[in-house]
């Protein structure tokens, strides 16, 4: 049957918002990290201690508070959104039912998914994971963006809605971008 076209409009608005305010809220915290911790030579961040510690020249005695409520805040923020993707991609791999619009009755292993993912979100070291986490994104979109690109173009699989040339190009610069970053941060890494 396929997905109508205000399907594709609600997504297409949904994923346009969701990317905007993702990428502006990390702007900013590269930028006040730039401007604190990196500025007073704090780069070696392991723990969140750490962090509210370095904060504390800026901010004082409620460097603690201020890093506290940021993170909390941010939590609250991405562990549901996490944990429940992570859950969506386990029972796709299996065919599990779900969905967060199915009583917990009728997707019982979605929801089992969605707690054991947020007990393990709970037992790591948030620092350490971020780290982690981007570091596997960093070595693994330029890969996925190849794949994409390369399925997007190809008029056999897409049929009608295979890319322009504009999107091709943008996408394929995009591509490009993404794989100097990579391989810049591995020469970093390596001087």
């Amino acid at each position: 049957m396929g997905t109508s076209k205000e399907e594709l409009r609600h997504s297409a608005r949904d994923i346009g918002f969701g990317m905007f305010f993702s990428n502006l809220i990390t702007y900013f915290i590269i930028l006040s990290t730039a401007a604190t911790l990196f500025r007073a030579g704090k780069t070696d961040i392991n723990t969140a201690a750490d962090a509210a510690q370095a904060l504390r020249p800026i901010a004082g005695n409620l460097a603690g508070v201020l890093f506290a409520v940021g993170v909390i805040g941010v939590g609250f923020l991405a562990v549901p959104v996490m944990t429940t993707g992570a859950a969506f991609d386990v029972c796709q791999t299996f065919g599990w039912k779900h969905g967060l619009h199915y009583r917990p009755a009728e997707a019982k292993k979605f929801n089992i998914a969605i707690a054991i993912f947020t007990v393990i979100a709970m037992c790591i070291n948030p620092m350490k994971a971020l780290v982690w986490a981007g570091l596997v994104q960093g070595f693994s979109i330029p890969l996925l963006l190849v794949a994409v690109m390369l399925i997007t173009a190809n008029p056999r699989i897409m049929g009608r809605w295979v890319n322009t040339r504009a999107v091709n190009v943008l996408g394929w610069m995009t591509t490009a971008v993404v794989f100097a970053a990579t391989v810049g941060l591995v020469i970093a890494w390596l001087r």
